[in-house]
């Protein structure tokens, strides 16, 4: 009995049985006698001095304007210090526990051995 020729059973594991045969390409050579255009390296620019770098000096810090001292002889008297916000918080109130549920299940009693 003939094994039955199913290509499709390769697919999943395995690449699809190639031809025999390949064809081959044509082999086309280039012709020898053309010569080739001569390789010429594009002009140089001309190089230039790099500039010249000054140092770089830090800028100065910034100048803030020192406040004046106050004067030790002032009669001024020192400022009220701030008050309390006139709504306080009350305290808590005292925690109530809750009736017991009416249809609460009767305690269980653990039945003490003889």
């Amino acid at each position: 009995m003939a094994p039955i020729q199913n290509h499709d059973y390769y697919y999943p594991y395995f690449p699809p049985p190639l031809p025999h045969k390949f064809p081959s390409p044509p082999k086309v050579s280039p012709p020898h006698n053309t010569p080739s255009p001569p390789k010429v390296a594009p002009p140089h620019q001309p190089i230039t001095p790099p500039p010249s770098h000054q140092l770089i000096t830090p800028p100065p810090p910034p100048q803030f304007p020192v406040p004046a001292p106050p004067p030790h002889h002032s009669s001024s008297p020192p400022p009220p210090a701030a008050k309390p916000p006139s709504h306080s918080i009350p305290p808590p109130s005292p925690f109530v526990m809750p009736p017991p549920h009416p249809f609460s299940p009767p305690p269980h009693i653990v039945p003490t051995p003889p």
